[in-house]
């Protein structure tokens, strides 16, 4: 999402820069600071939407992901901790982060850069909070697929060691 956000905002440059000539007089007409603010505002309407979206994608997924390694692990501890972890840190984001950072938006829309300097800084502070949360939860992500993997690991090589043990010759119970 961070991603997407960037690409929106970096939209709004490559569509002042280099319009196309129905666009050209458009802005034009309105001039280009005032179509730069529009577009940015655009932007901005569809990042909120956008995070709203996958906010809520993401605490289903979460909960989709918790059930069903609960299941599959038979509950182990870390890889529970791990998902709910991450589940818990989607649901910080999207139901406390991100509304500041909307409420912070509407209110940075269409101020100058001169003014509002208080709610740029809490917006930048949020920012970077919502930021530090994803790389955390990404990181928990790859420690739980390397603790995935070790379990899988594990069970492969004990699975193999009962089947030799089976077929072992002294084991006078299996008949040959």
């Amino acid at each position: 999402m961070i991603a997407v956000a960037a690409a929106n905002f970096g939209s709004v440059n490559q569509v002042i820069e280099s319009p196309a000539p129905v666009a050209r007089q458009h802005i034009k007409t309105l001039g280009e600071a005032e179509a730069r603010s529009l577009l940015r505002y655009h932007a901005s309407v569809q990042n909120r939407a956008y995070f709203d979206v996958w906010g809520l994608t993401e605490t289903g997924l979460g909960v989709a992901l918790a059930l069903t390694l609960f299941f599959a692990t038979n509950g182990n501890r870390l890889v529970m901790a791990l998902s709910i972890a991450m589940l818990g840190l989607a649901m910080i984001l999207h139901w406390l982060i991100a509304p500041q950072l909307v409420t912070l938006s509407n209110l940075l829309d269409f101020a100058p850069p001169e003014e509002a300097a208080v709610e740029r800084a809490k917006f930048a502070g949020f920012h970077k909070t919502y930021f530090v949360l994803e790389v955390v939860k990404l990181a928990l992500g790859g420690v739980l697929a390397l603790r995935l993997l070790t379990i899988r690991a594990r069970r492969r090589s004990s699975s193999r060691q009962e089947v030799n043990a089976v077929n072992h010759a002294n084991h006078s119970h299996v008949d040959r």
